[in-house]
């Protein structure tokens, strides 16, 4: 039953801290091509780097 407690305890602590970590942020520019000219309708990734 001890065992099962501290499992649990775990177990949520590691999912809150992942849900701690993902972050949802409003982004706003503009894509252009080698032109100077705007893409519209651009997809885009941002990558955190650590």
């Amino acid at each position: 039953m001890k065992l099962t407690k501290l499992f649990v305890f775990w177990f949520l602590s590691v999912l809150f801290s992942v849900f701690a970590q993902v972050h949802k942020a409003v982004t706003s520019g503009k894509v252009i091509d080698e032109d100077g000219l705007p893409i519209p309708d651009v997809p885009f990734l941002l990558l955190k780097e650590t």
